[in-house]
């Protein structure tokens, strides 16, 4: 009965944490954030998936399954052998009644052969290889048949013969108790029969009505307790699977949710600290100076005249200017607790713990020459500020205004040098908290975030499963999951079910012929009408039963029908006269086996089951008047180990499958998280976490794919490139995080304007946007520009800093190109880059079309 869903997963690239604030990304971090590999499954989810139907894995997995089950199997072998020597000894009385003649050899074989081996390999089993120990476990089996054997041959009792039925209980031994491998049970079980072939033709004439009715009853137990074995070992492997599939799903979320902190929190071109983690770190390292009363100093870097040094060479040799300052950074200022972050276009900042102003002078200067002497020709400006944490009054507000003012004095001073500032105590006002940051699409997932009734379930998983039952809501949505498989399970079991009931015909005939007509009207006029009934509303009215009857009804039904066929059986029993009829009590076993390995009643439900046909078995026993005195206690406690047993069995089979079913649970919502993670991730590639718009990468990305569509069918590709007016101004006279509202709103603008499928809008850098429109003339591309003008000059936003109007503005240059030879994408970008200029130069706050050269 499976209950698995298909656990295939998307295999995330984790990328190591790093060992300082200042180290940076991995290699191709500053492309922006690595894609996610391609789709991956695990080895575990694989041979699930394709299924292990021999009971073995390949070699290495089956290796590392043996090895992973070593510890709880020597733990159920204990167990197992504990109930092995108390029902082996047990049979001492039985031994006593059936064989007395032979009981001085028994004891001897019980309690001072048989028992000292199995307490010398307990003794030894820690000091067995995990192969060893099965064989070993296996080899118990035809060693207890042996002494059964050897007992009976040598009995000149008349119950001799009957007392092979013995072997049935080692069969149940291996099966229920020490839960055998598979195929070494098939091993075992094929010699025990061989063994009991061999002793029914060594017995000098054997009841031949009593010798078939006897390996009839043991063929059935090996065949259902074989069933049995092999279901416990497949399920067993399916929940070893699952569980290493699951810690492989838990290894790719902790390496998913790393990925996505490390990408959160450091800017992907330059491979710094991004503005947020450098708000935090200040927020950290200002509690712990505060503390110990140690100074703290603040660096703000601008790159002078970057501006014109972008529009001039071009976003390209921009971006390796601030990756190359951004390098310079780094090897100034190298101390383990202090930390270098980009904080916005130009802009950088550096906290320096332990630091007071003369050393922030000197690391700041040594920052200055450091970038002046190299291979990029700029220079940067430098405001430094310093301060105890500690001082009544100071804020780290306070502290970044003074860099701030200090970074303007240094740029008004001429630039490319460093000022300092005194850090002036900040008014109640001042020190209100800041907002709190905004969630940011690469914010990790917690791993421990499962719905209630999983977590429930993983709290409880070895309590629940132990009493068979989970907590009420729980357990009503594992029935109503596996009501459908069981309904159908439950049939076909049911089906052949009938088979075997009818099938014991012939040992009605064979051991209580008098009653032969009887057990025809029983078997065949009652019990068979009333089951098919019952199999035919389960299988033609399936989608009724499942909707009107409780899944408990439905094992209600079960065991009222278990009860009823071992009923049948025990009237039959009471109703013959014939002498073998008292052997044939042993047919009760069949009943119970059937019922708790192959039908697989739930375990409450089977125990019930069994305790009524114990009950009637032993009520049925005591009320035959001709009842063989010397064959009530083996036959009763016969019947009584195979209740033991088989429950065993039951109890593990049904353990198993809870188990499984909180895995599923538990590793679907792993996948869940895993599938959030790699959106995620798609999103810190593809996305601008400030804007919420697509990145450059993206961006690039996309206008090739359109490009290259465009060619085909000789189309037009229009780009439209934006850029806010004096957005510098903006940003010293109303701070970073009012600029930070600003290119929100511009974006948000863009976005509102260009609807059509196909359309995307980008953040190029800084302040600059860029919108790709797929299949579009150069005069619906200026149109658009001017819609989008317009909606930004319509929101209002106060710029008291602009030389061009007393709001913000925006200034766009439109360029579209009909793709084709000799014409590039890049040719494109380059039209709209001077549109813009164009724009700009010609007083801002403006649209300005240059067509591009066509082909």
């Amino acid at each position: 009965m499976s209950l698995w869903i298909p656990l295939t997963m998307v295999e995330l690239a984790p990328t190591p944490l790093p060992a300082n604030a200042n180290e940076p990304l991995m290699d191709g971090a500053a492309d922006g954030p690595a894609q996610p590999r391609a789709s991956a499954t695990s080895e575990f989810a694989t041979a699930l998936s394709q299924g292990f139907g021999g009971l073995r894995f390949p070699a290495d997995l089956e290796r590392r399954y043996q090895q992973g089950r070593a510890d709880e199997r020597l733990r159920l072998i204990h167990r197992g052998v504990f109930w092995v020597l108390l029902l082996w000894n047990s049979l001492l009385l039985t031994d006593w009644l059936m064989v007395r003649d032979q009981f001085g050899s028994a004891l001897q074989l019980r309690l001072l052969f048989y028992t000292p081996l199995c307490l010398l390999w307990l003794l030894g089993i820690k000091h067995l290889s995990s192969a060893a120990r099965e064989w070993v476990a296996a080899v118990m089996g035809p060693v207890g048949a042996a002494v059964t054997i050897y007992l009976c041959l040598n009995s000149q009792d008349e119950l001799a013969p009957s007392y092979l039925v013995v072997l049935c209980m080692v069969q149940l031994i291996n099966g229920g108790m020490m839960q055998l491998r598979f195929w070494k049970a098939m091993l075992v079980d094929t010699v025990i029969l061989m063994m009991y072939a061999w002793a029914a033709l060594t017995l000098p004439n054997p009841p031949t009505a009593v010798m078939i009715a006897m390996t009839l009853v043991m063929v059935s137990v090996i065949v259902f307790t074989l069933y049995g074995s092999y279901w416990l070992e497949h399920e067993d492997r399916s929940n070893w699977l699952m569980l290493e599939h699951e810690q492989w799903l838990q290894r790719q979320l902790v390496q998913g949710n790393q990925q996505l902190e490390r990408l959160s929190r450091f800017d992907p071109l330059t491979s710094l600290a991004n503005r947020r983690h450098f708000d935090e770190f200040l927020k950290h390292t200002w509690a712990r100076a505060s503390h110990d009363g140690d100074a703290a100093a603040l660096l703000m870097i601008d790159i002078d005249h970057f501006k014109a040094y972008n529009d001039e060479h071009g976003h390209p040799a921009g971006d390796a200017c601030l990756q190359a300052v951004a390098e310079a950074l780094r090897d100034c200022l190298r101390q383990p607790e202090d930390l270098v972050a980009r904080y916005g276009g130009e802009e950088f900042i550096a906290l320096l713990s332990h630091s007071d102003l003369p050393a922030a002078m000197v690391a700041a200067e040594r920052v200055r020459a450091g970038v002046a002497s190299g291979t990029t020709p700029v220079t940067v400006s430098i405001g430094v500020a310093s301060v105890r944490p500690g001082a009544h009054g100071i804020t780290p507000t306070g502290l970044m205004a003074a860099a701030d003012q200090a970074l303007y004095q240094a740029k008004g001073d001429g630039r490319n040098r460093v000022c300092s500032a005194d850090v002036q105590p900040s008014s109640d006002l001042a020190q209100v908290p800041p907002e709190p940051l905004a969630t940011l699409p690469g914010e990790p997932i917690p791993s421990a975030a499962l719905h209630d009734e999983v977590a429930l379930a993983q709290a409880q998983i070895d309590r629940s499963c132990s009493w068979m039952r989970f907590p009420a809501a729980l357990e009503q949505q594992f029935l109503n999951n596996g009501a459908p498989a069981r309904l159908r399970y439950l049939v076909l079991s049911g089906i052949l079910s009938l088979f075997v009931f009818n099938g014991f015909l012939w040992a009605d005939y064979l051991m209580a012929a008098d009653v032969f007509e009887l057990a025809v009207k029983i078997r065949l006029g009652l019990f068979t009408p009333l089951a098919i009934a019952l199999l035919l509303l389960g299988w033609f009215g399936r989608d009724w039963v499942l909707r009107t009857v409780p899944p408990m009804l439905v094992e209600c039904l079960v065991l009222v029908s278990g009860v009823f066929s071992a009923a049948c059986v025990a009237y039959i029993l009471a109703a013959t006269r014939s002498p073998t009829g008292q052997y044939y009590h042993v047919g009760l076993m069949v009943v119970v086996i059937y019922a708790n390995i192959v039908q697989r009643l739930r375990f409450w439900y089977a125990l019930a089951c069994s305790v009524a046909i114990l009950a009637m078995h032993i009520g049925g026993v005591l009320m035959v008047p001709a009842f063989n005195e010397r064959l009530i206690l083996p036959v009763i406690s016969l019947v009584g180990a195979t209740v033991v047993s088989t429950l065993m069995a039951n109890y593990a089979m049904e353990r198993d499958e809870r188990k499984r079913y909180l895995l599923v649970l538990r590793q679907k919502q792993l996948l869940q998280d895993l599938d959030e993670v790699h959106q995620r991730l798609q999103n810190l590639a593809r996305v601008d976490v400030l804007t919420g718009a697509y990145n450059r990468r993206h961006l690039q990305e996309y206008l090739r794919q359109t490009w290259q569509r465009a060619q085909h069918g000789q189309g037009e590709v229009a780009v439209i490139m934006l850029d806010v007016d004096h957005f510098k101004k903006y940003n010293d006279r109303y701070g970073h995080p009012a600029g930070d509202r600003c290119l929100v709103q511009v974006a948000e603008v863009m976005q509102a304007c260009l609807r059509r499928p196909g359309d995307l809008v980008a953040r190029y850098g800084g302040e600059e946007f860029i919108a790709v429109l797929p299949q579009t003339s150069a005069e619906l591309a200026q149109q658009a520009a001017e819609r989008i003008r317009l909606a930004v000059q319509a929101l209002q936003v106060r710029h008291e800093g602009s030389d061009t109007a007393a709001m913000v503005t925006v200034s766009v240059g439109v360029a579209s190109a009909r793709a084709g030879a000799g014409q590039t994408e890049s040719d494109l970008i380059a039209a709209a880059d001077a549109a813009l200029y164009q724009a700009k130069h010609g007083g801002r706050n403006r649209v300005s079309l240059a067509a591009a050269r066509r082909a």
